[in-house]
């Protein structure tokens, strides 16, 4: 199976080696990291990275979003598919879910909405790190309002909440009711409560969702309807030029 994985890629066997001892190592077993390695080195590969940080991506997410190895390909498909269609790499897109994914399981967001939350933000050059840590302190300020940023809310007329079942709304949801309010501002009003309902570490988040819904949707979408196979389509992309023919007879 190990031969399998690697046969055909840009990968040398040592290498790859270590990407399975890197997912050995974040807690997979030998049949869970082999059943991953072929997505791993695909990610490694469509962005440039060190396996043993792909791997740490990619099973971070794993846990982060309570899903199985089954779906690993899947979360290489999104990585790469959002880092496409925005202003980040492939890395960029791994540094940013790391920061981000703890509170999207909290507030239950799928990997999907908040890939497309992360590539929207890279349009506005919010990238990595520093795209996760806005876009945690976002979600977390419209879920838990301090007692200020609820009554900027209220008068505003958007909730958090379904008033029928007292469930959290969906973050989409609230992007779209907030956006749609805030477009019936004047500039000076719309500055006024983004001031007032986000903190200094999120503003760049609010900002870009609720002004460019348009892409947000869109960047949704894609990653939703379009990602499956991109993962391995643009390796194999990679592995037909001249660069990667050479990686591969080395």
């Amino acid at each position: 199976r190990f031969g399998d994985a690697v046969r055909g890629t840009m990968v040398a066997p040592r290498e790859a080696a270590e990407g399975l001892r890197g997912l050995a190592q974040n807690g997979l077993s030998l049949n869970q990291a082999l059943q991953a390695l072929p997505t791993i080195l695909d990610l490694a590969t469509v962005g440039e990275m060190k396996l043993a940080d792909a791997a740490l991506g990619a099973t971070g997410v794993l846990s982060a979003f309570n899903l199985q190895v089954t779906d690993m390909s899947r979360v290489g498909d999104v990585f790469a598919k959002a880092a496409a269609i925005s202003n980040t790499s492939v890395q960029g897109m791994v540094e940013a879910m790391k920061q981000a994914s703890d509170a999207s399981d909290v507030f239950h967001l799928s990997l999907e909405t908040t890939a497309a939350m992360l590539a929207t933000l890279a349009k506005r050059n919010i990238t990595g790190s520093a795209a996760g840590t806005s876009l945690k302190n976002f979600l977390q300020e419209i879920y838990t309002q301090t007692p200020k940023a609820s009554e900027a809310f209220s008068k505003l007329g958007v909730t958090v909440t379904d008033a029928t079942t007292g469930r959290m709304k969906p973050a989409m949801q609230v992007v779209q009711e907030l956006a749609d309010k805030l477009a019936l501002l004047g500039e000076k009003s719309r500055t006024d409560f983004i001031a007032t309902a986000f903190n200094e570490r999120s503003r760049k988040s609010a900002n870009a969702l609720t002004s460019d819904l348009e892409l947000l949707s869109e960047n949704f979408k894609t990653v939703t309807d379009k990602a499956q196979g991109f993962g391995r389509a643009f390796a194999e992309a990679l592995g037909r030029s001249t660069e990667g023919k050479l990686k591969q007879l080395i």
